[in-house]
């Protein structure tokens, strides 16, 4: 699969998923209707091809269950703790990890936004308006617009609740200049 696909397309759509070997078939499980969607439509073929190579048959696509979503939700919040953990300990040179995440290819640095924003809706929008901006320079660095995203989530009431439910789309907060706020 990694041949075929990008290393933040790989990080994005398929590491989140989970495997598991049901009824002889194997099972791939998602986190929301949408992802699943998604990875249909667009990976559903090099995923099938994948599995048979590895003489598997070809996947089923299910959701997570609700056990299952809630384990994922705190894996995630202890990998952000620990990266933000590992964040404080470069305190003293952060103008590194700032310039790190500068030198990663436009698609990149938009796969480290969408990573760090709450609400995972609307990628393909947000990616069109970042890459708009983004041409017309419009857009502050990258670092700054994840410490403003940062900065929400962690000050922002609404954008707290249910696992940021009530966060703008990706979209709208970058054609808003939210980062501004």
């Amino acid at each position: 699969m990694t041949s075929v696909l990008s290393d933040s397309d790989v990080k994005i759509w398929i590491e989140p998923l989970r495997f598991e070997i049901g009824d002889a078939q194997p099972v791939l499980r998602f986190p929301n209707q949408f992802f699943m969607n998604w990875v249909k439509k667009h990976y559903e073929p090099s995923l099938a091809e994948a599995f048979r190579q590895h003489g598997l048959s070809e996947p089923k696509f299910e959701l997570f269950t609700e056990s299952q979503l809630q384990a994922l939700e705190r894996r995630q919040t202890e990998e952000a703790l620990a990266a933000l953990a590992g964040t404080e300990a470069k305190a003293s040179r952060p103008e590194t990890a700032e310039e790190d995440v500068e030198a990663l290819s436009l698609e990149d640095q938009y796969a480290r936004l969408y990573q760090a924003y709450p609400r995972r809706e609307c990628r393909e929008n947000g990616w069109k308006v970042f890459s708009r901006l983004h041409r017309a320079n419009r857009l502050p660095k990258i670092s700054k617009l994840i410490r403003a995203v940062n900065r929400a989530k962690s000050e922002n009431q609404s954008w707290q609740r249910e696992n940021g439910r009530y966060a703008p789309q990706i979209h709208k907060w970058l054609l808003e200049r939210r980062w501004m706020d």
